[in-house]
């Protein structure tokens, strides 16, 4: 849940989604995305 206001925008939630590597025992980030908005629960 995230309840705030971003650029003047109130979001209920905030989903993030990373896609990184293993290399060499080291975790690589390679880009980080941020999503706003409202979803439902799947079940």
């Amino acid at each position: 849940m995230f309840n705030r206001k971003r650029l003047d925008v109130f979001y209920k939630q905030k989903k993030i989604e990373v896609i990184y590597t293993i290399e060499h025992d080291k975790i690589l980030t390679i880009t980080v995305y941020v999503f706003y908005g409202e979803w439902k629960e799947q079940q």
